[in-house]
């Protein structure tokens, strides 16, 4: 019999079917202080994205330009961090994608994210500040909860990065050095 490389050796020396790797699902996730971060920034970067989009500054002002900077940072973070936090959820970075370092990824991630959502939220600030008039105070506060939520966001992807940083270097007591797995610590 012809092994492939869907077979594998048992200890008798005869081949089996090897079981497929299937990613498991783990609610446990949130439970976790990443899982925390990343469910506060999903609920952050939604409220940015939500609060820009219902505001009325999209009907003709010059502004527009700059806010839609801030719409497609919002967005674009949101969407990566929700399909992280889904190889988290699934497990697909411990089954399918282990050979990965998971903690240096995802140190290189919030960083990422962390740099681009800063200016991001100064030019939401600047915009709604701008535009703050105490006589339009109920038609701009979309825009100042959007450039606070921006902040909320930008301190978030600074925390998760430096968690992450810490979780790659293995200075947490539960962490792990160099983003190997310690069998009997």
């Amino acid at each position: 019999m012809e092994a492939t490389a869907e077979m594998k050796r048992t200890t008798s020396g005869t081949t089996a079917p090897a079981s497929p790797v299937k990613p498991t699902f783990k609610w446990d996730f949130f439970k976790s202080p990443a899982g925390w971060f990343k469910l506060a920034e999903i609920i952050s970067g939604v409220l940015v994205f939500a609060l820009l989009a219902g505001s009325k500054i999209w009907r003709g002002l010059p502004t527009t330009h700059a806010l839609q900077f801030v719409m497609v940072v919002a967005i674009s973070a949101w969407i990566s961090t929700l399909l992280l936090s889904v190889v988290y959820v699934f497990s697909v970075h411990s089954t399918i994608l282990s050979h990965l370092p998971w903690y240096m990824i995802e140190f290189a991630f919030n960083t990422f994210w962390s740099a681009i959502y800063l200016p991001a939220a100064i030019v939401a600030a600047t915009q709604a500040s701008e535009l703050w008039d105490l006589s339009q105070i109920l038609s701009n506060y979309h825009l100042v909860g959007s450039a606070t939520f921006s902040f909320v966001s930008t301190a978030l992807y600074i925390f998760h990065s430096f968690y992450a940083y810490k979780m790659w270097k293995g200075i947490f007591p539960w962490s792990t050095r160099r983003g190997e797995r310690l069998i009997n610590r």
